[in-house]
């Protein structure tokens, strides 16, 4: 007869990967043991152990309940949007706390070799290229909210980053390229050719489908702010540039390209 596996193996959180937890349960679910429990109902024995993975498919959650006997009862609940979102914040939080420390590491290297003028763009409205709001079924004058949220939380952290090696390394100047700024006033400007792709196919705005030989193509490509379905297009690069090059504080700090140059 079946029994529940209880104790704390069953009240770890099924969502939680650990050192622990990959190191006690195979890839099957099944508890792990290192003893020679061969015999035992229900207990597999590895000398490795595969680690644990936890996966979302299909927008579900799902939730393994472990049962003695070498069966696996998998129970399904609906995953809410707010959940899911919660999720994807967490874990892109661990994805900009890595990069930071890495940027950090990185740029003291570089350091290390000499290197002492530094340009550093930070990250660009991503909720509002055309492939993303092709997918969202936005309308021209939207963007995807979560994306730029942490496009925007990254970008702080950067340039917190920027304003401590400039503090910590001297003679080195770091200057901060404020790209997210600059597209978005790009995209306000320029509203009309900000939303579909020149190049591109596949919804409103051509942003499924990146450019390829069969793909439509813009007549006015100088006008339109992208160029296919992910990046700003050669004019709007050209503005972009022009603004770093010789801009005001607003779009770089702590001095513009060709101040940098002259420093």
């Amino acid at each position: 007869m079946e029994s529940t596996v209880k104790g704390h193996w069953s009240n770890l959180p099924h969502r939680v990967v650990s050192s622990t937890l990959s190191s006690r349960w195979t890839s099957a679910g099944m508890p792990y043991s290192s003893r020679n429990t061969a015999n035992a109902p229900g207990v597999l024995t590895r000398k490795r152990p595969r680690k644990y993975e936890y996966q979302i498919k299909n927008n579900e959650e799902i939730r393994r309940t472990y049962r003695f006997g070498g069966e696996n009862r998998i129970h399904k609940r609906r995953n809410t949007p707010e959940r899911q979102q919660q999720c994807l914040i967490h874990q892109m939080n661990a994805v900009m706390w890595a990069r930071i420390v890495f940027g950090r590491g990185g740029y003291t290297r570089l350091y290390k070799l000499d290197a002492r003028k530094f340009i550093v763009g930070n990250v660009g409205p991503i909720g509002c290229i055309p492939y993303r709001k092709t997918i969202n079924q936005l309308n021209e004058d939207e963007c995807v909210e979560l994306p730029n949220k942490l496009a925007l939380q990254y970008n702080a952290r950067l340039k917190d980053l920027l304003a401590e090696l400039n503090d910590n390394l001297p003679g080195a100047t770091f200057v901060h390229a404020n790209v997210y700024d600059l597209v978005m006033e790009l995209i306000k400007n320029y509203a009309t050719y900000a939303s579909r792709a020149c190049c591109g196919n596949g919804g409103q705005f051509a942003g499924i489908v990146p450019c390829g030989p069969q793909s439509s193509m813009c007549s006015d490509r100088d006008k339109h702010v992208f160029w296919y379905p992910y990046h700003p297009s050669d004019a709007a690069n050209v503005i972009i540039a022009k603004q770093l090059i010789g801009g005001d504080h607003k779009y770089v700090s702590l001095m513009n390209i060709r101040q940098l140059r002259d420093l």
